[in-house]
């Protein structure tokens, strides 16, 4: 896991001064390397073949191909087999050196035979070319911008504002991005808060000409599903936890006592692996404490557990606002991130749970979405959206338009509004944008958290949680193989009568009855208690709708007063401050 950066130029010093600004990512080692047509840098954090002759940006031996990346290539070693069968020698023990070797054998066609999370940046020398490739699930970013005839990009925003910076251009807020976070809480890819700055979206290769500076963009395809059945993909998840073990330094797990750490945590007990977990009690959450204990029993588990209460939030809160630039409203970055924190005092590598609800229908909403998953995606306005947007706010015309558009089977509505942290404080002109960047790419009802929320939220989420503390996070249920066969098999499941039928049938293989089916509630923040206590909240929630307002980035429908948004709206109190941090980060 690391940091990469660069521009399609020499120029050391920009790149050398950009890195710093998330060297966080990788304090293990840093290197730049340029000739006359791209500067590569990287910030590495060393997990496989700990040596430095794996430092990154890595060259073949007659330097004709140059390549970096972010994250980690867990079939390397049947991959390395391969290369070694047709002639290739190896110089390190690194996963680095396969993707090197397997791009001058493949091409861009090494994609299919990846299976881990990678932002891979590539200078093909010989065909005078810069290829930047995003992995399967978008868990590993990509950032950038044209300068003219220069491409720069990074791993983080701020890279590439720094960058931009350095060249006389001040990025400017995109105003649809900028409605679409009002509307959903995050920007969708490849649009970001910026007008100047995108990110690649996951399953996505860019090529830029470097004779012509032309730039191109294709996009590929999941593997075809093998699992035919329930015991199929248990199998295939199996072999994705034992692949996400593959590492040179110590690896732990984050344990919620949920399905999907449940199920991992299971995995590894019959592989063998006795791992250190990781849990954290929140405050005015005591009720998971008693799952933790039973699964931790049954399991044999050794559990480090940590209480995350206003204390331990005040004491990271100014370490994470400084960093962020690319705003999400999710407020379980905050115990996220102090986990992690705690973790990398004792690993180097974590697993992680996520991704099961997306995939395989565990929200409340996705049972709805799962009742309307043959009804057509209302791309646009109807008199019901303008119904709701117009009519005074008043108590319960949320829950009556969640009915309301459940019953019209209007699906695209449905979404936004059971999860726009803004809810009614958004425009017609912000509700449509919603409805239209949540209508493309041939999704369907089950696949709009899947689609979306996981990739533009909660995957951006661990990657900066885990990254702002040198950590690197694994998730052993984005594996290609175990997404592919898990859509093609809750395809043929819908409408679902459970939330997440098919894993906690595949738990229930592993733990008795009664701690399968349970509740689980989520790392989100219970607003009333934070923002009741932090010394830090109610006075930077203010501080941010003056900030906002003063610039005309507020939702078209205006801010609700202070404490109205704490109380009613609490998510976008959250969504209206790391905004305003994202934006002063930039220099906004």
């Amino acid at each position: 896991m690391c940091g990469i950066l660069g521009i399609t130029e020499r120029n050391d010093e920009l790149v050398r001064d950009a890195a710093k600004t998330f060297a966080y990512r990788g304090p293990d080692a840093s290197r730049i390397l340029s000739d006359s047509a791209v500067t590569m840098g990287h910030n590495r954090l060393a997990i496989i073949d700990l040596n430095p002759r794996s430092t990154q940006p890595m060259t073949d031996p007659d330097d004709t191909t140059r390549l970096m990346f972010n994250g980690e290539i867990y079939n390397y070693k049947s991959l390395r087999s391969q290369l070694e069968a047709k002639g290739y020698e190896f110089r390190t023990e690194s996963d680095t050196e396969v993707l090197l070797n397997g791009y001058k054998e493949w091409g861009n066609d090494i994609v299919g035979k990846l299976r881990g999370m990678y932002a891979i940046a590539i200078h093909d020398r010989t065909n005078q070319r810069l290829v930047l490739i995003t992995d399967y699930a978008g868990m590993k970013p990509i950032f950038y911008a044209r300068i003219g005839e220069v491409l720069a990009f990074a791993s983080e925003m701020k890279g590439v504002t720094h960058m931009l910076r350095a060249k006389g251009i001040t990025p400017e807020v995109d105003t649809e991005a900028l409605s679409l976070y009002w509307s959903l809480g995050y920007s969708v890819a490849p649009r970001t808060i910026f007008k100047d700055v995108s990110r690649m979206p996951r399953r996505t290769i860019l090529t830029m000409d470097l004779a012509s500076g032309k730039k191109t963009e294709t996009h590929y395809a999941l593997p075809t599903p093998t699992a035919v059945s329930e015991g199929d993909l248990k199998q295939l998840i199996e072999t994705a936890v034992k692949r996400h073990l593959v590492a040179d330094v110590p690896v732990g797990l984050f344990f919620s006592g949920g399905t999907d750490s449940s199920l991992i945590a299971s995995i590894l007990k019959k592989l063998g692996k006795r791992l250190e977990a990781f849990s954290l009690e929140l405050a005015a959450h005591p009720e998971d404490s008693s799952y933790f204990d039973k699964i931790a029993k049954h399991m044999s588990l050794s559990i480090h557990r940590f209480f995350f209460g206003v204390k331990e939030f005040d004491e990271i809160y100014p370490m994470i606002v400084e960093k962020i630039d690319e705003p999400i409203y999710d407020s379980s970055l905050f115990p996220l991130f102090y986990i992690a924190r705690e973790a990398a005092r004792h690993v180097k590598v974590v697993l992680s749970g996520d991704a099961g609800d997306e995939y395989f229908l565990g929200y409340p909403r996705s049972q709805t979405l799962s009742h309307l998953h043959d009804a057509p995606l209302d791309r646009d306005l109807t008199l019901l959206d303008r119904a709701y947007v117009l009519l005074p706010r008043f108590r319960g015309k949320v829950r009556l338009f969640e009915k309301l558009f459940v019953f019209f089977r209007k699906p695209v509505s449905y979404y936004v509004l059971v999860t726009g942290p803004s809810k009614d404080y958004i425009s017609i002109a912000d509700w449509r944008r919603a409805k239209r960047a949540l209508s493309a790419n041939g999704t369907t009802p089950v696949s709009f958290d899947a689609d979306y929320y996981l990739e533009n939220d909660l995957l951006r989420k661990a990657d900066l949680a885990t990254m702002y503390n040198s950590i690197e996070g694994r998730i052993p249920l984005l594996d290609p193989d175990v997404v592919s066969s898990g859509i093609s098999l809750m395809r043929n499941m819908v409408p679902i009568q459970e939330l997440k039928p098919v894993l906690k049938r595949i738990l229930a293989t592993y733990l008795p009855h009664d701690l399968v089916y349970r509740g689980k509630r989520g790392f989100g923040l219970d607003a009333s208690v934070f923002f009741g206590s932090s010394k830090y909240l109610k006075e930077d929630l203010r501080s941010a709708q003056a900030y906002l307002a003063t610039r005309g980035l507020q939702p078209r429908g205006g801010f609700p007063a202070t404490e109205t948004m704490i109380t009613r709206r609490p998510q976008m109190a959250w969504q209206t401050i790391m905004l305003y941090h994202a934006l002063k980060n930039a220099h906004i």
